[in-house]
Order: C-alpha cells, then structure tokens, then sequence
C-alpha cells in the first residue's frame, strides 16, 4: 500500500472552548467537507463512537469511527472504505484566551494513491480553506 500524509495549521481569532464545541459536533461536518450531506451519531461524541456520514448522490453511509476524543482538545477519526484508510488526528492549543491554533494531520493510505494524490491534495487543501471560512463565520454570530 501507499501512503498520502499532509499536515496543516491554523490559528483564529476565537477561544479554544469555542472552536472545539464546533469542530466536534459531526452535524456541522458538512458546513466544510463537501462530500458530506449530513453526519450524526448515537449516543455522543466519545471515544469508540460511530458516525453516520451521508454522502452527496450515495445511498449507504461512510462510517466514521471516532478513535480518541479528550479534554487535551485531540479528536482521532478513523475511515476505512475499501481499497482505502484514512486517519485523521486534530488537536487544538490555545494560544490566548481569544486565539485558537488547530493542527491537523491526515494520513490516507491505498494502492490508488499514485493516481489519486493531486486530487486528494486539492481536495483536502479546499476542506481546510472552507473550514476557516466557516469558523470565521462563527465569530460574525
């Protein structure tokens, strides 16, 4: 298998309680990663929980499998979908009372990732771009 890692940070101008509230309630995942019509899970966001992503123009849903989620602001998920694995690992440091530095890293690994690397790279550069969009948004409200 071949593996695809891409790391990226930002900081904003919102306080860390805030920005993790958001980031972890799976039904604000859509607002950000475009493929996802909906996302929610049963029985809380926890360590061990499943969510239910539904996907744009697909009928069964991609299960996300929340593999750690801790008050040191870490989030884990993990999706496995065939010929395919991908990890994420999101942690959140304050950096003032009113500032927030997200740090994220993805980690996919697949046989396809030599024919599928420019795209996952612009794809995933969109989803970050959008998620600061999104959160900067948050502040307006």
């Amino acid at each position: 298998m071949f593996k695809w890692r891409h790391e990226y940070s930002m900081e904003i101008n919102i306080p860390i309680k805030k920005v993790w509230e958001f980031y972890t309630n799976p039904s604000n995942w859509p607002k950000w990663v475009d493929q996802f019509e909906t996302c929610n899970t049963c029985g809380g966001v926890k360590t061990g929980a499943i969510v239910s992503a539904k996907l744009i123009n697909r009928k069964l849903p991609l299960p996300i499998l929340i593999t750690e989620i801790n008050s040191s602001y870490e989030l884990s998920l993990l999706v496995r979908v065939p010929l395919s694995i991908q990890e994420n690992f999101t942690t959140m440091k304050e950096i003032s009372p009113d500032r927030t530095r997200i740090n994220m890293k993805m980690c996919i690994s697949s046989w396809l990732i030599p024919f599928v690397r420019i795209i996952l790279r612009k794809r995933t550069e969109r989803q970050y771009s959008k998620l600061l969009e999104v959160l900067s948004d948050i502040t307006k409200n």
